[in-house]
């Protein structure tokens, strides 16, 4: 696992590597905990040993099958819940299109690095299980969901609500992938490091638009802001 110990010290590397603080590392709870508890599963046996054990026992989804299920289902919730999210947002700040990019520089993220380490899966299916991409979706999804909140003007009760709804389901959807058989659990771990790390630095340094002139179609517009 040297390509995933590999990934998981760049994702641990201190703040001020990726921007002046501007993508969360080490000062942010959410990605060093999940970075070093990856790294702990994947320099010893546990990530077997835990992978066994949920594939056999299936504490929470009773199948592998009903487990994979479960995870496409959770994902697409997640996934709606952070686009429906966003007309909380005043109208004029609302940028569907970044969240269309949060999401495809997450996937392609994912693809670049499940070819790169080609770990075969618990079930042996293939060797795309690091990371694992519907972690990497479900928490990129989820930081989208707290984005939209923190900027709406919901009451603290309903917007705690739906931000505890939206890292649920994200969580949700990256422990049926390990019942599921597919995953190891320093798969989602990693992949849940990742969609929040690229959903953070989308939304603060990259500005994507469009504009209809009834004509010709949409003209995107794409800006990285330089700090």
């Amino acid at each position: 696992m040297k390509w995933a110990r590999m990934v998981v010290l760049a994702l641990a590397l201190p703040s001020g590597a990726w921007g002046e603080g501007r993508v969360p590392s080490v000062n942010d709870p959410l990605v060093w905990v999940p970075a070093l508890a990856a790294l702990g599963f994947s320099s010893t046996t546990a990530d077997d040993d835990l992978s066994r054990w949920a594939r056999r026992d299936s504490p929470l989804f009773g199948g592998t099958g009903r487990a994979r299920r479960a995870s496409d289902i959770f994902l697409a919730a997640g996934l709606g819940l952070a686009f429906g999210s966003a007309w909380l947002i005043p109208p004029g700040e609302r940028a569907w299109s970044s969240r269309v990019t949060v999401l495809a520089a997450t996937g392609a993220t994912v693809f670049v690095l499940k070819r790169l380490t080609g770990r075969p899966r618990p079930d042996r299916s293939d060797d795309l299980s690091f990371p694992s991409g519907h972690a990497a979706l479900a928490f990129a999804g989820a930081a989208l969901t707290q984005d939209a909140l923190a900027r709406s003007s919901l009451a603290r009760a309903p917007r705690r609500a739906l931000g505890l709804a939206a890292w649920g389901m994200a969580g949700a959807t990256a422990w049926a992938r390990v019942e599921a058989g597919v995953h190891y659990p320093s798969d989602i771990l990693v992949g849940a490091v990742l969609g929040r790390m690229v959903a953070r630095f989308s939304l603060a340094e990259i500005e994507v638009g469009v504009a209809w002139d009834g004509t010709s179609g949409p003209a995107w517009t794409f800006r990285y802001l330089w700090h």
